[in-house]
């Protein structure tokens, strides 16, 4: 389980029916420069910015504005959720832009969108790349732990806030 990737693009519990045609993570560090009174001066590093991916894709077919529509619904949902991008590992994100490219046409049709990471829920853990488990249907704190080697009690301690209570499938659950 370290390291689990995925081949599909998915966020919440949408998956897209086509891959984003490009996509880009992008993740900035905040450094201030202070003058010194003498000469030169010191750089003060601020932290770092939100995870930020953006990108383009297609929808093709008839009804190609109809699954626009759906992607606008996915956009209007309020909180964030975990985002799965080929070859990337899930990063909790805000739906934040969903736009139109271009004119559509009758079969395919250009779409732009960004997400920006949830630093609350991801607590840093998707970039220092740790080990996770993704949450199937019927799997319980028990079965989780069983399968991870794990008990109940370190789960709930790598995983602030998780119960069997909000357990749900898609919810992605740190193990180290």
């Amino acid at each position: 389980m370290n390291n689990l990737k995925t081949s599909s693009f998915r966020y919440k519990n949408y998956t897209f029916l086509y891959h984003p045609s490009s996509f880009s993570v992008t993740r900035q560090r905040i450094l201030k420069e202070f003058l010194l009174p003498q000469n030169g001066s010191v750089i003060q590093d601020l932290g770092q910015t939100a995870i930020k991916i953006t990108g383009t894709g297609y929808l093709f077919g008839e009804n190609c504005m109809e699954q626009f529509e759906q992607l606008n619904d996915l956009f209007l949902e309020d909180g964030s959720g975990a985002l799965f991008l080929p070859g990337m590992s899930p990063v909790f994100c805000h739906f934040e832009e969903l736009s139109v490219e271009g004119n559509p046409g009758p079969k395919m049709l250009r779409y732009r969108f960004s997400f920006l990471e949830d630093p609350q829920r991801n607590s840093g853990k998707i970039s220092a790349r740790r080990s996770y488990y993704v949450a199937v249907a019927g799997d319980t704190l028990t079965v989780i732990a069983a399968k991870c080697q794990m008990t109940v009690a370190e789960l709930l301690e790598k995983n602030p806030g998780l119960s069997q209570d909000n357990l749900k499938e898609g919810d992605i659950l740190w193990l180290h």
